[in-house]
């Protein structure tokens, strides 16, 4: 389930037959609300309610957990958060309490009390930061970069292998959709996974196996990148299509949509093994940016870090986007810049300049598509 392989989680939960446990059932009824099934998810909660006589404290736990998450879909607010403070007052485990605010915070917003929400906010990140200082000690110092990757220029003379006339044309690269999190990369990604021709993964690390690889036969990332000869350039791209194979199978004519917002700090790898892939850079207010990316109940040690205040969160914020600037100047590519207001302000118009800039026509091979808020975008 955390790693998005829902399929596969259900079918986990749901082989066998019998009496499920009752963790079992309330484990398909979080996969069942994570996947929009929001009518199954409560028949599993109520069900799983029925079972929780002789419940263990972890198992009430995520029981009122459920029960805040769908509470909160039916804007429930009162409920949802009498089940998060029943949460806190079981003591939990520290991410279950981080969680259980990030709760109230989200409830708070939604009332507009935005000071209720600062406040739990700070809590959780309290937590949080916690939690990536045992991980990661070195990483939580105060003049630190959670994303290390932003740290890794190239010089103006480093770029010659933008031009290697033996890459992969445009459509034998993939679609890569970048961005600082919460511009609106999810919307985007969703947008081109309509269309027929397009398919998109999960969110994967992808180009950092690449650049792991790399390293590991003896070249310095990113200063190595020119020395590479065509074998080696063959071989990392390999490592990437392997690593795509593993979550996706591509239909014949069909193209990879690869949506990671942070591959803007890789743009590098992108151009050595792809010089010829189209990329849409995701663009939002970044106060709005920031705002929404500190309200994220992010995992990572690196997100946990980053977010644990709004400083360190703009600092890093600042960093990647000279990073794409200089970069951009430096390598030239062939970019697509998409802001996150215009789309909503406009959708058909901006799904004509997507469709133009891929060479599929815009509306009418999009087909009918509809605009979200991003969900981790």
């Amino acid at each position: 389930m955390q790693v998005g392989r829902t399929d596969e989680a259900e079918t986990l939960l749901t082989t066998g037959g019998g009496q499920a446990s009752l963790s079992g059932t309330i484990r398909l009824a979080q996969l069942n609300e994570r996947t929009n099934r929001i009518a199954q998810a409560r028949e599993l909660l109520a069900r799983a309610q029925q079972q929780a006589t002789h419940a263990g404290r972890q198992e009430q736990i995520d029981l009122l957990h459920l029960d805040a998450s769908l509470a909160m879909r039916d804007k429930d607010y009162a409920g949802a958060r009498q089940a998060a403070e029943a949460i806190i007052a079981l003591q939990p485990h520290v991410q279950a309490e981080a969680n259980a605010h990030f709760t109230l915070a989200g409830i708070a917003d939604k009332l507009k009390d935005p000071a209720a929400a600062m406040a739990h906010l700070e809590k959780a990140h309290a937590i949080h930061f916690r939690l990536a200082e045992d991980r990661v000690p070195q990483m939580a110092q105060p003049d630190a970069e959670p994303l290390k990757v932003s740290s890794k220029w190239l010089a103006a003379d480093e770029g010659g292998f933008r031009h290697d006339p033996d890459a992969p044309d445009e459509k034998a690269s993939p679609v890569f959709i970048v961005g600082f999190p919460r511009s609106g990369t999810t919307m985007l990604e969703q947008m081109l996974d309509a269309h027929p021709g397009y398919a998109s993964m999960d969110e994967r690390a992808t180009l950092q196996r690449c650049i792991e690889r790399m390293e590991n036969q003896g070249f310095d990332y990113p200063h190595g990148l020119d020395r590479l000869d065509a074998v080696a350039a063959d071989d990392l791209r390999a490592v990437y299509w392997a690593e795509v194979a593993k979550v996706i199978a591509l239909q014949p004519g069909q193209q990879l949509v690869d949506k990671n917002p942070l591959n803007m700090l890789r743009l590098p790898m992108i151009l050595r093994l792809f010089p010829n892939a189209k990329i849409i850079l995701a663009l939002r207010h970044p106060c709005d940016v920031l705002l929404s990316c500190y309200m994220q109940n992010f995992r990572s040690p690196a997100f946990m870090v980053l977010c644990s205040s709004l400083e360190r969160l703009a600092k890093s914020y600042v960093n990647a986007m000279r990073f794409w600037i200089h970069h951009q100047a430096l390598l030239s590519p062939d970019t697509l810049v998409l802001r996150y207001e215009d789309t909503v302000g406009d959708f058909p118009a901006q799904v004509d300049r997507i469709g133009a800039f891929l060479g599929i026509g815009g509306r009418h091979f999009l087909g009918e598509v509809t605009h979200e808020a991003p969900r981790q975008g």
